[in-house]
């Protein structure tokens, strides 16, 4: 009877050996992420799952208005930032940078049907109750035509910001 020799597991394969140079792209992109994070307001930044210490180091940045305390604020939150998963930031950061795309849009087509009701175009009046139909029509009526008396009086434009908000905040579109 032939003996087979007992299997020896295989040697654990050593780490991948990473260049210099691949390890300071990693760390410049992760600076430049931290930079991104800057423009994030502080409400928004507790949704990124950060540790309080990268927190402040970001909430120090930005109060540093010097260029050499600035760059040494910056590396210290890239330092930080390596210790984190750089993916799951990028990810959470694009979320919070196309909310901000859509809102931005979706405020944009308020100004434009605003500005169309108080020149007085009645195409414009028609799009804005087909898209907004809980809107009273008397109303939109009302506080374009006070718009336009103020705009041409003057006046403070009360009637302008509240058709703005009036369509705002009924409009659940897009």
């Amino acid at each position: 009877m032939r003996r087979h020799p007992p299997t020896v597991p295989a040697p654990p394969q050593p780490p991948q050996w990473e260049s210099k140079s691949a390890r300071k792209r990693v760390a410049e992109g992760a600076q430049h992420l931290g930079q991104e994070l800057l423009d994030v307001p502080p409400s928004a930044l507790e949704g990124f799952d950060l540790d309080e210490e990268l927190l402040e180091a970001i909430a120090d940045a930005k109060r540093n208005k010097g260029q050499k305390a600035y760059r040494r604020s910056m590396q210290h939150v890239g330092a930080l930032m390596r210790a984190v998963d750089l993916n799951a930031v990028r990810a959470r950061f694009q979320e919070w940078k196309d909310g901000n795309t859509r809102l931005n849009a979706r405020l944009e087509q308020v100004r434009i049907w605003r500005d169309g009701l108080v020149a007085g175009e009645p195409e414009i009046l028609e799009e804005v109750l087909a898209a907004v139909p809980s809107l009273d029509r008397a109303e939109v009526e009302g506080l374009a035509a006070q718009a336009q008396t103020e705009r041409d009086n003057g006046k403070s434009p009360k009637a302008f910001r509240a058709l703005f908000a009036l369509i705002r905040q009924s409009w659940t579109g897009p």
